[in-house]
C-alpha cells in the first residue's frame, strides 16, 4: 500500500517550523526523483480528517501560500500539522491493471505523499509516506523492475542537509514500519536498523496467544531492543553472514553495493521473519537467563558474605 519513511531530524535548537521545513524540502526533493508531478497541496492540524478532529487549513494548488501560513502559525500549532501533496506518479513503463473488460495498460496513476505530524509519527512509526491509487505501491514493485530501480535510485539521492534516512520500507499496510512481516522492500543506512526492527517485530508478536508468543515475551521482557540490537551487531562479519544465509534461503535479494532487500514474492518477508525467529529462539531459550535464574544469581550475591 505504502512507501513509508522513518527520517531523523538532525540538530539542536531548531524550532518545530525548521523542522518542517526541513521534512518540506526533503519532500519536494523526493517528488522530484520518484517523478511525481504535484497539483494540490493540503495544510491540515491534528489529523487530516474532520471526524476525528482534524482542521483543513489551506486547500490550494500554490505551495507558496501553505509556507505563508506555516509561517503565522505558533509552534505548538505547527507541531500538529500534517501536509498532503497531491498529483500524478508517472512511471518508467506502462503498468497493466484489470479493466472493466479487458487489461488497461497505465503510465500514470494518482498518488498522495504526506509529512505526519508528531501524534501520527508515534503511530505508524513514519515520517513520511508516499501512496499510490489504482494499483498499490508493492505490487508495482515486485512487478516492475524499471520501477523498482527508480525508486531505490531515487531514495539514495534524496539527501538533504539535516535530515537522516533512517529507514524506507514498501509494504502492505502503513504498519509495515514495525513489522518485518508487512513488507516487500526495505532500505536501511545500516545493518543496526535492520536488527532493530527484527525486535520490534518479535515485540509486535508478544501481543499474540501462542506458544512462541511466550518465549518471544521470556526472552524480551528484561532487555531493551536497543541493548540487544547493539551486542548483536558487534559481531559485524559474523552476523552478516549468518543473515546473507537467511536472506538466501527465504528469497530476500540483497542489492549488491548497498543496504538494499527486495523480496522474491510477497511472502518473502514474512518467511524470512519465520526462519530468523525460529533459528533465534531455538538456538539461545534454553541457555537465556530467566526470571528464576536472574533471583538465583542475586540471591547468590547477597548471601556470599555468610
Amino acid at each position: 500500500m505504502a512507501i513509508l519513511f522513518r527520517l531523523n531530524i538532525t540538530g539542536t535548537g531548531l524550532t518545530e517550523t525548521e523542522k518542517l521545513e526541513r521534512l518540506i524540502d526533503y519532500s519536494h526533493k523526493f517528488s522530484y526523483n520518484i517523478g511525481f508531478k504535484r497539483d494540490r497541496y493540503h495544510l491540515w492540524i491534528n489529523d487530516d480528517l474532520e471526524e476525528l478532529g482534524g482542521k483543513l487549513e489551506v486547500n490550494t494548488e500554490d505551495f507558496g501560500s501553505i509556507r505563508a501560513k506555516i509561517h503565522r502559525m505558533s509552534e505548538e500549532v505547527v507541531s500538529k500539522a500534517i501536509l498532503k501533496f497531491y498529483g500524478v506518479l508517472e512511471l518508467p513503463e506502462p503498468i497493466e491493471v484489470e479493466g472493466y473488460e479487458s487489461q488497461i495498460a497505465l503510465d500514470k496513476l494518482p498518488a498522495t505523499l504526506v509529512i505526519y505530524n508528531k501524534h501520527y509519527r508515534r503511530i505508524y512509526g513514519c515520517t513520511v509516506e508516499f501512496s499510490t491509487y489504482t494499483i498499490p505501491d508493492w505490487e508495482i514493485v515486485l512487478n516492475s523492475e524499471s520501477f523498482r530501480n527508480r525508486l531505490i535510485s531515487a531514495i539514495e539521492k534524496t539527501v538533504h542537509k539535516g535530515v537522516e534516512l533512517v529507514s524506507c520500507v514498501v509494504g502492505f499496510s502503513k504498519y509495515a514500519m514495525r513489522d518485518i512481516r508487512d513488507r516487500v522492500l526495505f532500505h536501511y543506512p545500516e545493518r543496526k536498523v535492520f536488527l532493530e526492527d527484527f525486535f520490534r517485530t518479535l515485540n509486535e508478536e508478544t501481543k499474540e496467544e501462542t506458544t512462541i508468543a511466550e518465549d518471544i515475551r521470556r526472552i524480551l521482557r528484561p532487555y531493551k531492543i536497543e541493548f540487544l540490537t547493539s551486542v548483536l551487531d558487534s559481531f559485524k562479519e559474523k552476523l552478516d553472514r549468518l543473515l546473507i544465509t537467511f536472506f538466501k534461503e527465504t528469497g530476500a535479494i540483497l542489492v549488491g553495493g548497498s543496504y538494499v532487500l527486495i523480496a522474491e514474492d510477497e511472502g518473502t518477508f514474512f518467511r524470512l521473519y519465520e526462519k530468523l525467529r525460529d533459528d533465534f529462539i531455538s538456538s539461545i531459550k534454553n541457555e537465556w537467563p530467566d526470571e528464576e535464574k536472574i533471583s538465583s544469581i542475586l540471591e547468590k550475591w547477597i548471601e556470599h558474605k555468610f
